[in-house]
């Protein structure tokens, strides 16, 4: 066990107690954060566009949960001021994504379900930590 100067044996163990409490708590919060990373967003009638204004940093990223169905069209475009780009995430998948991840794309949707638009910085604005505004456009038809 461990005493230090000056506190008595429980006191050091009381404060062990706290400084653990205290680490779990920020473990938590870390954990509910990285969880609620991803929007879902509802869009509008067939042929509308969403338009998100966001902010990355270096090698952040922002995910928008899109609830689709076989056979539309799924349309995403960004405009940022560096470089921006996305990749769509067909449901039930974390990193194998469908065709597209530029800056623009439209694919007819295979499977009905939560796509996740997965958008992210890239070369010297992720590697230098650059803050970039990226203007994320979405659209079913």
């Amino acid at each position: 066990m461990e005493h230090h100067i000056g506190q008595s044996p429980s006191r050091a163990q009381g404060m062990n107690r706290t400084m653990r409490g205290i680490l779990a708590g920020l473990v938590s919060l870390f954990a509910a954060t990285e969880a609620s990373s991803a929007r879902r967003v509802s869009l509008p009638p067939a042929g509308e566009i969403k338009t998100v204004e966001i902010v990355l940093t270096g090698a952040e990223r922002r995910e928008f949960v899109v609830d689709a169905r076989a056979g539309q069209i799924m349309a995403v475009a960004l405009v940022a001021d560096g470089e921006a780009r996305f990749r769509i995430l067909p449901p039930g998948s974390t990193t194998q994504s469908l065709p597209g991840g530029a800056v623009e794309s439209a694919m007819e949707v295979a499977a009905s379900g939560d796509h996740v638009v997965r958008v992210y910085l890239t070369g010297r604005d992720r590697a230098r930590g650059y803050r970039v505004p990226v203007i994320v456009s979405l659209s079913l038809m």
